[in-house]
């Protein structure tokens, strides 16, 4: 598949849910492993972006942020550092999963809708996952950067991840513009993890 039919894919997206309220959309890079998409994309591929993006100077603004998100069935609870809590449910509209070929790194693009709801006790309930997030946003125009370095702990179980996506801030621009927009970067960030073709042959899974 190429570039022009994959964009063609994330418009007709954009135009199936751009009135919805509290519209998520974004980018993320990571692998598909045995048919799962794992975000995880490892500290080497992680550090390779962050030492580029931390060398760069057209940032609107830099912002590091340190919360831990607690699940609780679709629910999930943020507490800062400075204790603010906000819980959030999440509503997964469409996943658009792509791979790059002769490229180590996939890329899924997702459309959601975050909404507030009351904190209902949700931090005394048993058996959370729990994810310790220590994120670096780089804000550039329309889009947010975000780095983050995760560690998980589901029953014990205890893991590290390393994550980069790619978020759209709200903006006026056309549902075309925002999906090349969205694509574009996404490729530039893959290679900076590792050179791709410059007309790379993306496939819809």
């Amino acid at each position: 598949m190429n570039m022009n039919k994959s964009i063609r894919e994330i418009v007709e997206q954009f135009y199936t849910y751009k009135e919805k309220k509290n519209l998520e959309i974004e980018s993320r890079l990571g692998f598909f492993n045995i048919g799962k998409f794992d975000s995880n994309i490892t500290e080497f591929f992680f550090n390779k972006v962050k030492k580029k993006f931390d060398n760069t100077d057209t940032w609107v603004n830099v912002e590091e942020i340190s919360k831990t998100d607690y699940y609780y069935n679709k629910i999930r609870i943020s507490v800062e550092d400075d204790g603010t809590t906000e819980c959030i449910e999440k509503k997964r509209f469409k996943n658009l999963d792509y791979q790059i070929d002769d490229s180590p790194l996939d890329f899924r693009i997702s459309f959601s809708q975050e909404n507030n709801v009351p904190n209902k006790d949700y931090l005394n309930k048993d058996n959370l996952y729990t994810r310790v997030k220590n994120r670096t946003r780089y804000e550039h125009n329309n889009v947010y950067f975000d780095l983050t370095e995760v560690t998980t702990e589901n029953n014990s179980v205890v893991e590290n991840r390393y994550e980069i996506e790619i978020e759209l801030k709200e903006n006026d621009k056309s549902c075309l513009y925002n999906s090349i927009n969205l694509v574009l970067k996404t490729l530039d960030l893959v290679n900076i993890c590792e050179t791709i073709n410059k007309k790379p042959n993306i496939i819809h899974i």
